[in-house]
């Protein structure tokens, strides 16, 4: 049957250079937070949509499609919750964002419509042929 003996000259560093007292706690590294963009082309809570056309680097990104499918539900703030969502990653991805209210259907209100993105920051830019809405980066 095999022994073994203590060796300390194997130690990191050797018991010879160590002194009373040295020992070292390992550091403990946090888990990191992912470092990559948390902004994302679909985000859907049913029944509420919303698309996104994200721009190219150093482009804004771009609102393209906002829908509450079940007529029944609207007017619920389904779909100001999930905006809040979007807009919360936008802000954490430090973008800027743009939309283009046309092709709605007909009854949708497009001032309602507005309304809404302007509560979370859109300017209107235009309205002539379509209503143009800019949200800075913040």
């Amino acid at each position: 049957m095999a022994t073994f003996t203590h060796d300390g000259t194997r130690l990191h560093p050797p018991e010879s250079l160590s002194q009373p007292g040295d020992a070292q706690p390992l550091a403990v590294t946090p888990h990191a937070e992912p470092t990559g963009p948390r902004t994302h082309q679909t985000y859907q809570v049913d029944p509420a949509l919303i698309s996104l056309a994200l721009g190219a680097s150093g482009e804004a990104h771009r609102i393209v499609y906002v829908n509450v499918q079940d007529r029944t539900k609207r007017g619920q703030g389904h779909m100001r919750s999930l905006m809040a969502t979007v807009m919360a990653d936008l802000d954490a991805d430090g973008m800027e964002c743009t939309s283009i209210i046309r092709n709605y259907e007909p009854d949708c209100d497009p001032q309602r419509l507005t309304g809404l993105f302007e509560d979370f920051g859109f300017v209107v830019e235009s309205t002539d042929p379509e209503i143009e809405l800019r949200r800075p980066a913040k």
